[in-house]
């Protein structure tokens, strides 16, 4: 399997810490969400808020246990790409081409074929 470091620390106050930072997402069966934003040359992770200057690219891995009815990616209240029909491991960065100025945040849903879901924490963004 792959592994995901939430946390520079695997002790009980390394994962505490992670939660407070929001570096975590929800999920209704055992779904592997790894979503994380590519900007002003670093990474950041679900959770995070920073402001961007220039492009950005977002990047979702998905470990599920069926295959995947729908992914969304949103921003705010908009739906930015919905994929429909797809196996129940993928791995895709996406870049939005119309980023809004001022603040917006940015987050995943996975609808499985079984009804399983698995939502992120967004990323906040400051432009």
């Amino acid at each position: 399997g792959q592994e995901i470091n939430w946390t520079a620390d695997d002790d009980r106050d390394g994962l505490i810490n992670a939660m407070k930072a929001r570096h975590s997402y929800g999920a209704t069966d055992n779904i592997i969400l790894d979503y994380r934003m590519k900007a002003n040359g670093k990474e950041y992770l679900q959770g995070d808020i920073t402001e961007v200057k220039g492009d950005f690219t977002l990047t979702i891995k998905v470990l599920g246990t069926a295959p995947i009815r729908q992914l969304d990616i949103i921003r705010g209240k908009q739906f930015l790409l919905t994929r429909q029909s797809l196996e129940k491991e993928l791995n895709f960065e996406f870049r939005d081409g119309k980023p809004l100025s001022g603040e917006s945040f940015y987050y995943v849903r996975v609808h499985q074929v079984d009804d399983q879901m698995a939502w992120s924490s967004p990323i906040w963004i400051k432009r």
